[in-house]
């Protein structure tokens, strides 16, 4: 496995338990709506799951099950579980659209960047990340 899966794995791994720990404990209260915590909280582990299954035969069809899975499973283990907890369609909803938005933002920016890849000779090298900071940063001498 390569460093770049384990990071994604990882950060996976990690925004999967912030979510049940959020779900469940209620630790963290946001100066925000409800479903507008829902609609972040599924599109960020959305483009985690897009990022993670990069890899996997028809992704696509694969992350948009996990997703619509886990966004209405998380809703059910959590009036199962989480005492004073209950299940609400308003959640399942925002879960779905925050899911949504973020994988399509995900894969038009994927359409992009292989357009411009495309587009633009050597857009993807390696070697145009050897700059140096004085072609970046004009005028400053130490």
């Amino acid at each position: 496995m390569n460093m770049r899966r384990v990071v994604l794995v990882l950060a996976l791994c990690l925004w999967a338990g912030l979510m049940a720990v959020q779900g469940f404990t209620g630790l963290v209260r946001l100066p925000v709506s409800d479903k507008v915590q829902h609609f972040a909280e599924f599109g960020v582990l959305s483009l985690l799951v897009v990022a993670n299954m990069s890899c996997v035969t028809r992704r696509r069809v694969w992350a948009v099950a996990t997703m619509a899975v886990a966004c209405l499973l998380s809703e059910c283990v959590q009036a199962w579980l989480a005492k004073g907890r209950s299940f609400q369609w308003g959640d399942v909803v925002a879960n779905y659209l925050g899911s949504a938005t973020f994988m399509f933002v995900a894969w038009a920016g994927e359409k992009w960047a292989h357009g411009y890849r495309e587009r633009v000779p050597d857009a993807g090298s390696d070697d145009e990340l050897d700059v140096e900071l004085d072609d970046i940063v004009v005028g400053v001498r130490a």
